[in-house]
């Protein structure tokens, strides 16, 4: 069975901080990224599975760091199922 991995871009409040939740509730595990990391350091120490995921720093408007972050995460985790741009 594949891990159920869902990268949430742009985690660190509002719906992006309540989609992480319910998405971790349903099994998921959350790779979250921001352009700003400090603040999804928070968020991560709030999650029950705050070993497994990840916490990336990602500028959507620079295309290298979108592209880099992709490539990181799907060596790190493989191919994932989801991704949530909020």
């Amino acid at each position: 069975m594949m891990k159920k991995v869902c990268w949430i871009i742009e985690a660190s409040s509002g719906i992006g901080d309540v989609l992480t939740f319910m998405l971790e509730r349903k099994g998921y595990t959350p790779i979250l990224s921001t352009r700003t990391k400090d603040k999804l350091l928070v968020l991560n120490n709030a999650l029950n599975s705050h070993k497994e995921q990840q916490v990336v720093s990602c500028d959507l408007q620079d295309t290298v760091s979108l592209r880099t972050t992709y490539d990181l995460i799907q060596l790190h985790c493989g191919r994932f199922e989801r991704n949530a741009f909020i």
